[in-house]
């Protein structure tokens, strides 16, 4: 958790110091406001460049002055995640209680038609009330695709590559934030799934490593992401947070003992990685 701490703490702390010396510029003059921030920063920007800088300040200030028509912010995003998930909790009891449960074939088959119907009118509608519904249906897909291909017998690790696949398949057919954030915790999900099922969990830490590269490499080439193509550009939000959220969720796995047992030295190892990537 320290290093993890450290991580945060190295890549915020420019931003904070730049962000800090603007608002204090401004509550001087009583002109605290986003639109004054935008302004200043881009003086600060132009100033601590040595060379020519060009930026399109009336694209920038367009851009922020548009209304935020169907965009909304994390707060809202995290409600409609946990939404769906209850949603999909209380619908679930419910074909559960209808006797749902007796027909493998029958939740296999129900499993791929909501995965298959929240993509279809997640891609075709962008509202929050849509996102919420279409959400509960993928969750739900998955939870009984899951329990379908378990109950036909099916390997342990290739249900967890069918969800890999899954998930991958959302990523490159919608890039919708809410979407793309679960698929990305269920592509991590599943990989740290294959590494206990195959009873070596030591592989966590190669896991947590790769993790932590990605999102590294993900800070520094931020701007290069989300100057990109727009496919790209709306990827690299949820993909970001699902990175973090994944390897703070692999940190706490491995710091509590009682849960998963891996080597010291593996430990150890990761621990050296992670200070080297923050250098």
């Amino acid at each position: 958790m320290p290093a993890c701490f450290l991580l945060h703490f190295s890549l915020l702390s420019s931003a904070s110091l730049l962000l800090y010396e603007t608002w204090f510029h401004y509550k001087k003059n009583g002109q605290l406001n986003k639109l004054n921030i935008i302004i200043h920063t881009l003086y600060l920007l132009r100033s601590s460049v040595g060379r020519t800088l060009t930026i399109n300040e009336d694209k920038i200030l367009g851009e922020y002055r548009k209304p935020a028509q169907g965009k909304s912010g994390i707060a809202i995003k995290a409600l409609s995640v946990f939404g769906g998930f209850a949603a999909s909790l209380f619908f679930l009891a419910f074909l559960f209680l209808a006797g749902l449960y007796n027909s493998e074939k029958g939740m296999l088959i129900f499993g791929l038609i909501f995965i298959a119907a929240a993509i279809i009118v997640n891609s075709k509608f962008d509202s929050l009330v849509v996102d919420t519904v279409s959400i509960s249906f993928f969750l739900m897909g998955f939870v009984l695709s899951g329990i379908g291909l378990g109950s036909l017998k099916v390997n342990e690790n290739m249900i967890c590559l069918v969800f890999i696949a899954f998930a991958l398949f959302t990523l490159f057919i919608i890039q919708n934030y809410i979407f793309s954030f679960i698929s990305l915790l269920i592509i991590n999900g599943s990989l740290l799934a294959l590494i206990l099922f195959s009873r070596s969990n030591n592989w966590i830490h190669l896991l947590l490593i790769v993790q932590v590269i990605a999102i590294v490499y993900l800070f520094l080439h931020e701007a290069a992401f989300i100057s990109a193509r727009s496919k790209i550009s709306r990827l690299y939000p949820p993909i970001r947070s699902g990175m973090v959220f994944s390897f703070l969720c692999g940190l706490v796995l491995v710091a509590r003992r009682d849960l998963i047992s891996t080597g010291p030295y593996y430990l150890l190892a990761t621990s050296i990685v992670i200070i080297v990537a923050l250098l």
